[in-house]
């Protein structure tokens, strides 16, 4: 027996706009990390850019401030991946104070 409530009914909905990232390209050698690793990664915009690492606890755990680049291919050097424990990271990449692009990277020792 089949129930009034078991109609097939079409709605639709308007569509929340997504967050595109202004940092693309984002490629962090080597992963896993060991000592330092190396950022690449794409500038659609200019501005005064920011990387924070955050353990996989929500804990910031460095911040890097690469000052303000113009748009285009990027490169830059963590140098202090050691002073991090062992485990997964997530890197959130601020371009003017707001995020533009992030990544996930593992730290062994």
């Amino acid at each position: 027996m089949r129930s009034e409530w078991s109609k097939k009914v079409l709605f639709t909905t308007t569509a929340k706009p997504g967050f595109d990232f202004l940092v693309k390209n984002i490629l962090i050698m080597p992963n896993p990390v060991y000592a330092k690793a190396i950022l690449q990664y794409s500038l659609l915009n200019s501005g005064v850019m920011r990387f924070k690492i955050i353990s996989s606890e929500s804990l910031l755990s460095q911040v890097y401030d690469a000052g303000f680049e113009i748009a285009g291919q990027h490169a830059f050097v963590f140098d202090r991946i050691a002073e991090l424990q062992t485990g997964n990271y997530f890197l959130v990449i601020e371009q003017n104070g707001k995020p533009a692009g992030f990544a996930r990277f593992t730290v062994l020792h």
